[in-house]
Parts: C-alpha cells; structure tokens; sequence
C-alpha cells in the first residue's frame, strides 16, 4: 500500500539552515531501530484498496512515540511537530512536508487498540532490539512489582441515605487502599530485567487487583531468579518458581501474631536494596512519561496509554546500553 512520503530528503529550506538541530534522546532512537522493517507489524491496521493515500503509519506510531516521551497530548504533539526542527528530524520531515492533525492521530491510535496491534509492534521492536544485543537473556533476573495509577476520572461519591448510587464514570476504574489511604483507578503491573533495566511484560489491572494475582502472567519460566516484595510472598508462587528452578528472592512476611527471625530479617533487606530498583522505574515513568494518571476511562484504552509509556521508557533505555 502506499503511503504519504515521510523522506529526510532536504528541500531548498532545509539546506539554508545554519546547523541542524540537536536532540541526542531524538537523533539516538532514530538510529536505534530499522524503523521501515515495523511496516509489518502495522500491516493489519490498513486495508489495500480505494480511498485517501494514508500517512506513513512509521511516521504516526513516531508522532504517538513522542506524545509519550514529552507527555504531550494530540493537539500539541501535532503543533510541536510542524514548528519544532528536532521533532522533524526525527519524523522524517521535509520542511515543505505536511504534518497529520490531532483528528487523524486519534482514528490511527484506536485502530491500533481496536486491532490489537500495539502489542505486536512491541514484540517486533523487542525482536529487533535483541538482535542488536541489547534485549533481555534466557536466565534473566527479573524484578516483580506493581504500582498504583490514579484514573481519569474523580470516584463516584457516597450515596446519602435513600439516594441511589451514584453511577461510576469509568467502570473499569475501582478503589483500593495503600498506606491507610483510600486510591481510586488502576495498577501497573511489570516485571523488569535487573540487568538491562527493561521492562520486559507489564500488565494492567484494576486498581483493586491484588498484585500477587499477576505475578505468574508476568513471568517467561525462564528466569535465574525473581525477586519480589511481601505482596508476593505465598507457598504457591515459591513452590511455582521452584518448579523452574528458579531462585525465590520473595520478602518473608512474617505469621500473623508472630515475628520474623534474624536471618529473614536480614534476609528481607538485602532483597529490598537490589528490588528497589523498579522503584525508580515507577518514578520515571510517572514524572517523565506520563504514567502517573489515566487519560483515558477503561481498561482498554488505560493499557494502550501505559504500553506506550513502557515502550517509551524501554527504547530511552535501549538507547543508553547501545552508546555503552
């Protein structure tokens, strides 16, 4: 099918300007992937035939890419990709070249969602980040975790006496309580490479999931060793890791009513110094890629938001192991 171009081939412009512009996370990924060979992987987005000549879909997966890496929304990626020279240079802008609207940007994202293409294209930039040396290896230490992402929306309010419910706005958001707290949205569920520092599965649950419930889904089988905190420590998941010989670096919880001996105690803060690590990950994708709130109501439409922030946290990361 073809598409809109999206060359870097320089226009009368281009060849005035004084110096190029410089972004060193911009111009790293650009050269990070083979960006035409994820075509592929967004095939099933499209349908050959009539119509408009459609943008390049490298050109839109770039533009939502940057909406996460600069938390800007669908209206303001597209104004800083037509003004801005370091967004051009990364999304293959000629000067004279056209930039896609908000509008056009939103109907390509939910036919992604709606096609379950995200996750492929995941899988084909884990694939081509691999080959490079720099994907995450068979005996991995992973680090299990999960973290509290508050919704969109504010949470419905008690009824009065005699009033009906009141009906939640978003239905896929619910509550639960941290630290005395009462949190209302989702959790962020991701087991991450101790090694290279990728994010290598995340999940998204409600908010009141337990995260010991995803802890299997978020593991290969693979994996040397897993290390987890107390929300994770139960017979079961010890005796599942075992299973694959894997080494259960779980924090003990102590029995109800009694106490923790020397060595689990010990043992428990030396597991949470190393597990702290993701704790960082958490920071980083909250305060830098915007992770830290829903934008959107449902499960759905949550998942995508919080995949593109781990893609984005993953290719920054990808990018400093490749400079070494």
């Amino acid at each position: 099918m073809a598409f809109k171009s999206c060359t870097s081939t320089p226009d009368l412009f281009d060849g005035f300007l004084a110096a190029p512009p410089r972004n060193e996370v911009l111009k790293a990924l650009a050269t990070l992937l083979d960006w035409d060979a994820l075509r592929a992987a967004l095939a099933p987005a499209y349908k050959a035939g009539g119509g408009a000549v459609a943008y390049d879909p490298v050109l839109m997966i770039k533009l939502l890419l940057l909406e996460r890496l600069y938390q800007l929304s669908d209206v303001r990626v597209v104004e800083e990709a037509a003004d801005r020279l370091s967004f051009r240079e990364f999304l293959g802008l000629k000067a004279s070249d056209g930039v896609p609207d908000d509008t056009t940007l939103v109907v390509f994202r939910n036919r992604l969602r709606k096609l379950g293409v995200l996750d492929d294209l995941m899988a084909a930039i884990a694939a081509q980040l691999e080959k490079k040396g720099l994907g995450i290896k068979e005996g991995a230490i992973k680090l299990v975790d999960a973290t509290l992402v508050r919704a969109a929306v504010h949470p419905p309010s008690k009824p009065k006496q005699g009033e009906e419910p009141q009906k939640p706005l978003d239905p896929d958001a619910d509550f639960t309580v941290k630290n005395k707290k009462p949190h209302y949205g989702y959790k962020l569920h991701i087991a991450q490479d101790r090694e290279t520092g990728l994010i290598a599965m995340h999940m998204v649950t409600s908010a009141s999931v337990h995260d010991s419930q995803v802890f299997e889904e978020l593991l290969e089988g693979t994996e040397s060793e897993v290390m987890a905190d107390k929300a994770y420590d139960s017979k079961a998941h010890r005796k599942r890791l075992a299973k694959n010989k894997t080494k259960a670096s779980i924090m003990r919880r102590a029995s109800k009513g009694g106490e923790l001996s020397w060595w689990w105690t010990a043992r428990n803060k030396s597991i949470g110094r190393v597990r702290s690590y993701v704790e960082g990950t958490f920071a980083s994708l909250k305060r830098y890629l915007g992770c830290g709130r829903a934008r959107y109501r449902g499960m759905e439409k949550v998942y995508e938001q919080l995949s593109w922030g781990v893609l984005a946290f993953n290719l920054k990361r990808a990018a400093a192991l490749a400079r070494g």
